[in-house]
């Protein structure tokens, strides 16, 4: 810190020592918004896959049941046409 030879150097040097710490402030408090930011994106980002992985499930688990559910219809088809056989 330079020597002060009067109440205004005194506060001319304070001043700037507040402009330099309100800009650093200023620098962390940005940097920490947009390390905030990309957080969220992350965040997202894998909510929306363990959404897509959630749709694929089902998907999947839709197929499975339409076919077990053809199967089954045409186990009653099978069962109708034999008993209509037993009473022609």
């Amino acid at each position: 810190m330079p020597p002060l030879s009067s109440n205004t150097r005194y506060a001319e040097v304070v001043d700037t020592s507040f402009n330099k710490q309100r800009s650093t402030t200023m620098i962390q408090m940005f940097s920490n918004l947009f390390s905030m930011i990309a957080t969220l994106f992350g965040a997202a980002e894998r909510g929306a896959n363990a959404i897509d992985s959630l749709a694929k499930w089902a998907e999947e688990e839709t197929a499975d049941f339409e076919k077990t559910a053809a199967v089954q219809r045409q186990a009653k088809l099978i069962a109708i046409k034999a008993e209509l056989k037993q009473v022609s």
